[in-house]
C-alpha cells in the first residue's frame, strides 16, 4: 500500500513542478516612480511588457489601476509588435494631490502580468469647514481629510479662544472626553460634554508626509445652556421698560393737561330775565 501512495505523491510533484515551468517569463519595463510638482501640466507613466517566444496572439487587453481601483476608460486592445512587445500610457494632465498613489499596470495575459509605479505628491488637505457651533454639553466631532501619497501622520493643536498659546492635543485627554482617531488620510477628534470655557478656540488638524506638510484650522463655538434664553429675555425687557416709561408718564401727567369741561351757556339765564320784566309791566 505504501508504494502506490508514494508513487502518487511523486506524480503530483512532477505535474505541479511541469505547470511551474509551463509558466510564461514575462518581462516588464516601468517607467521611474514620480513625485508630482505642482509646475509640471502632465506627468506620463509607461509599462512595456516583452512576451515569450513563440507568443501567438495579434493584441493584449490592458487598463490601468490607482489604488486597486480600476481607472474608468484606460481599458483598451493593444498591438503586439513584431519584437514581442506591447506597450501600454497613462498621462496624467495638470497633476494634484489626488492623482497620487501607487498605479498598476494590467497586461491579461494567462496569467496576468503587472507593473508598479508609485506617485508621489505633498499632502492636500480638502476640509474646507471654517467653524461649528455646539450647545454646553453636547458632543462634536472635527474631521479633516487629504489627499497625497505616501500616507499622512496627522497631529492635533488647539489655541483657546483668550490666548494665543497653542497645545498640541493628545488623545484621551480633558479628562478622557477628548478622542483622536486617524486612518490613512482622514482623521477625527472627538469631545463629548462640551465645556464653554475649556473646549471653545481654533484647532488645527496637520498632516505630514515625506514630501510635504498641510493644516487646515477651524473654530468651534461652545454656546451656554442660557443662550437660546437671551433673545426672549431682551424681548421681555423691552417690554418692561415700554410698560414703565407709559406709566410714569401717566403718573406725572399736569392738570392743564387735563381737557376742560364744557363752559355752561348763559343763554337760560337771560331768557328768564326776560321773562320777569315782561311780569312787571
Amino acid at each position: 500500500m505504501a508504494f502506490p501512495l508514494v508513487a502518487l505523491v511523486v506524480a503530483l510533484a512532477a505535474l505541479s513542478s511541469s505547470s511551474m515551468a509551463a509558466q510564461p517569463d514575462y518581462d516588464i519595463k516601468t517607467s521611474p516612480d514620480i513625485t508630482l510638482s505642482n509646475k509640471t501640466t502632465e506627468e506620463r507613466l509607461q509599462c512595456n511588457l516583452t512576451l515569450p517566444q513563440p507568443f501567438s496572439a495579434h493584441e493584449i487587453n490592458c487598463y490601468w489601476e490607482q489604488d486597486g481601483e480600476k481607472i474608468a476608460g484606460t481599458e483598451q486592445m493593444v498591438e503586439i509588435t513584431a519584437s514581442r512587445i506591447v506597450t501600454l500610457d497613462y498621462t496624467i494632465t495638470k497633476p494634484k494631490a489626488e492623482h497620487s498613489g501607487v498605479y498598476v499596470c494590467v497586461f491579461q495575459t494567462s496569467p496576468p502580468a503587472k507593473g508598479n509605479i508609485t506617485v508621489k505628491s505633498w499632502p492636500d488637505i480638502t476640509t474646507h469647514k471654517k467653524s461649528e457651533n455646539h450647545g454646553e454639553g453636547d458632543a462634536a466631532e472635527l474631521v479633516c481629510k487629504c489627499n497625497g501619497y505616501p500616507d499622512v501622520d496627522w497631529t492635533w493643536s488647539y489655541k483657546p479662544r483668550d490666548n494665543d498659546d497653542v497645545v498640541v492635543v493628545a488623545n484621551g485627554s480633558r479628562d478622557g472626553r477628548l478622542a483622536i482617531a486617524s486612518t490613512g488620510n482622514q482623521t477625527v477628534l472627538s469631545l463629548h460634554g462640551l465645556v464653554v470655557d475649556t473646549d471653545g478656540g481654533e484647532y488645527t488638524c496637520q498632516a505630514t508626509n515625506s514630501e510635504g506638510t498641510a493644516t487646515h484650522t477651524m473654530l468651534l463655538r461652545v454656546r451656554s445652556r442660557l443662550a437660546a434664553l437671551w433673545p426672549f429675555l431682551g424681548i421681555v425687557a423691552e417690554v418692561v421698560i415700554l410698560i414703565a416709561i407709559i406709566f410714569i408718564y401717566e403718573k406725572r401727567k399736569k392738570p392743564d393737561d387735563v381737557p376742560d369741561a364744557p363752559l355752561k351757556s348763559n343763554s337760560t339765564n337771560n331768557h328768564k330775565e326776560k321773562v320777569r320784566q315782561r311780569n312787571t309791566n
